[in-house]
């Protein structure tokens, strides 16, 4: 993903994420139908179907990322992690 378009989905992402914490029928149209939620707030889905899960005190997810292609080595693999990881702590 291009970067212009990361931070484009960083800034959406965070004020969805904001609407969701405080308005209830928000968050259950983000969780049944979370394309058109995207899609309402500008963001461009590329034919991909996306799921939201909710994180609760008690259970925590995960997402397994997509394989990089190709062949790639542990190095490679490991910053394709790390790269996602630095996106989730801003």
């Amino acid at each position: 993903m291009k970067e212009k378009n990361t931070k484009k989905l960083e800034k959406v992402w965070s004020e969805i994420t904001a609407k969701a914490w405080t308005d209830e029928k928000f968050k259950d149209q983000l969780l049944k139908n979370p394309n058109k939620v995207l899609e309402d707030h500008g963001l461009d889905t590329d034919g991909k179907q996306f799921k939201i899960l909710e994180d609760t005190k008690s259970l925590t997810h995960f997402s397994l990322l997509t394989e990089p292609k190709g062949n790639p080595s542990k190095k490679e693999c490991c910053d394709s992690c790390n790269h996602y990881w630095d996106l989730k702590k801003h």
